[in-house]
């Protein structure tokens, strides 16, 4: 969840999934680092716009790769919220679709990092749940351990949904030509 001012309007630079102007608006950034491959980037924006790369490729490679993920946002006045579904796979056969990794375990940790910028005409705002001590998000080192198991636990709101299972209900009933129906999913 992104906090902002209430009143204020996101700034949005692209509509369009892999539009690099994305990094000229508001974004968040899922950087994801695998037992297997070095690391990989998810850019989302307001609009639910994401761009895909490949930083473990060469640099003419980066935005070759998809991560396939389902992505929901939300857009309220005072916040804005994402959520991600992302294919995992351990067969290394097809790199260029989904990520490549193990399941996370605490002796082959992933490694992670959730960043955020804001623009707006009187400057830019950076923040990253793993601060990495430098202006660049990409600093894979600085990144937090991800593993499975019950490292901490998070307080849940149960009133809240989640968006993808309801996007995709949505979907079903709209194709269905239950458009009511559709509305209220």
């Amino acid at each position: 969840r992104c906090e902002d001012r209430v009143g204020e309007k996101l700034n949005v630079a692209t509509d369009r999934d892999g539009d690099q102007a994305i990094w000229y608006g508001d974004c968040v950034e899922l950087e994801v680092a695998t037992d297997i491959h070095s690391y990989y980037q998810l850019a989302i924006n307001p609009s639910g716009a994401h761009v895909d790369l490949d930083r473990g490729a060469s640099k003419e490679q980066w935005f070759n790769w998809s991560s396939n993920a389902e992505v929901a946002v939300e857009t309220v006045d005072g916040h804005w919220t994402v959520e991600v579904r992302l294919p995992i796979t351990q067969d290394e056969n097809d790199p260029l679709h989904q990520i490549v990794g193990n399941l996370p375990t605490q002796s082959l940790s992933w490694f992670i990092n959730i960043c955020r910028q804001r623009i707006r005409d009187n400057g830019a705002e950076y923040s990253a749940f793993s601060p990495t001590g430098s202006a660049s998000f990409h600093v894979p080192m600085k990144f937090a351990h991800f593993y499975s198991g019950r490292s901490h636990q998070f307080p849940a709101d149960e009133s809240v949904t989640d968006r993808l299972l309801a996007l995709r209900a949505a979907d079903e009933l709209s194709q269905s030509r239950k458009w009511k129906e559709a509305r209220e999913a």
